[in-house]
């Protein structure tokens, strides 16, 4: 592996995991370097795709990570989600069934979650704010 050629778009397995080339290399071990020109890829058996620290997100992209569905709000690579501060990824909200409250996520208007046994509604976009201590950016709504 390590005398050919790869190029942008190529797709190698290497001890068990796929990689993507992102662009032209030779000689480069894929899951050696962060920012390398390899990117691991992987899903669970449901086709959830997963986080991965070598992988390439975009805005939009939506992985699970420790169990939680997050959506990439820009480019991002390397930036784990939930890590702090990190406000690359945002928690993927269900209104209907608010999960508990992260820390280390970004919310919008409209989101829902649940802390200390209530669930609240963010008023505005708003990132590491309590939703008990929160200057308004929480309403209690149950």
């Amino acid at each position: 592996m390590k005398t050919k050629a790869y190029n942008a778009g190529d797709k190698v397995s290497y001890n068990g995991r796929t990689y993507l080339a992102l662009y032209y290399t030779s000689g480069e071990t894929p899951g050696s370097r962060a920012a390398g020109a390899w990117a691991e890829y992987a899903t669970d058996a449901a086709g959830n795709v997963l986080w991965t620290a070598t992988g390439v997100f975009k805005a939009g992209d939506v992985v699970l990570h420790d169990g939680i569905r997050w959506v990439a709000q820009y480019y991002s690579r390397g930036q784990v989600p939930g890590s702090s501060p990190n406000i690359s990824w945002k928690v993927v909200v269900d209104n209907a069934n608010p999960a508990p409250w992260i820390a280390n996520s970004v919310y919008v208007a409209g989101d829902k979650v649940t802390y200390e046994g209530h669930t609240y509604q963010a008023q505005w976009y708003n990132a590491a704010q309590v939703p008990t201590n929160s200057k308004g950016a929480w309403k209690l709504v149950g």
